[in-house]
């Protein structure tokens, strides 16, 4: 299991080699496309490393596809919120849409999904006019979106991952000490 940065870059370079597989390099060269990325929380850790291994894949293909354009807009991992981003970049990029790279899965699920199906923006895979839409956490909920063709790809980055960390740190605390984990001074109270 990736961790989050790579996490971000696995996802990310899906979805450019989908975009250029897609629409092809001399499209991109020559007419662009606008990309939405949707963080969740700016400030937290795993948004970090996930956006920083994203931007490490990005920024190349912003080089070579100097007439692709995009923006970041904060979801706090909410879908009402992510479906506003959605609805409104619909509605100004509309053909020249060309994906979502969504930090976390409730924002693709529960809001660019639904946005782009009740927009009637929503076209097969086949379709050149296909908007791409990529995630990370591998919930439930993604894997079900995307055995039904609604995400082109997602990422188990969360609950395993997050599960497997959070064991290793008690049995660390347990073996070594509390002091061991370096806990941060605001969970002192849990001493």
């Amino acid at each position: 299991m990736p961790d989050a940065v790579e996490a971000g870059a696995i996802v990310g370079q899906a979805m450019l080699d989908l975009l250029v597989k897609q629409r092809g390099e001399a499209f991109l060269k020559n007419t662009g496309g606008h990309i939405i990325e949707i963080r969740c929380i700016l400030t937290l850790g795993v948004d970090i490393a996930r956006y920083t291994g994203w931007r490490s894949v990005f920024e190349p293909f912003l080089a070579k596809y100097p007439k692709v354009t995009w923006s970041v807009h904060v979801a706090e991992c909410n879908a009402t919120k992510a479906r506003k981003v959605a609805d409104a970049a619909i509605a100004r990029y509309r053909d020249n849409l060309l994906g979502f790279w969504c930090l976390e899965g409730t924002t693709a699920v529960g809001g660019v999904v639904p946005a782009l199906k009740e927009a009637g923006r929503f076209y097969p895979k086949s379709d050149p006019r296909h908007v791409v839409i990529t995630t990370i956490d591998g919930t439930e909920e993604e894997a079900a979106a995307h055995r039904a063709g609604d995400l082109d790809f997602t990422i188990d980055n969360g609950k395993l991952t997050q599960g497997r960390l959070a064991m290793r740190t008690l049995l660390k605390w347990i073996m070594e000490g509390w002091d061991s984990c370096r806990a941060p001074a605001n969970l002192s109270i849990l001493r």
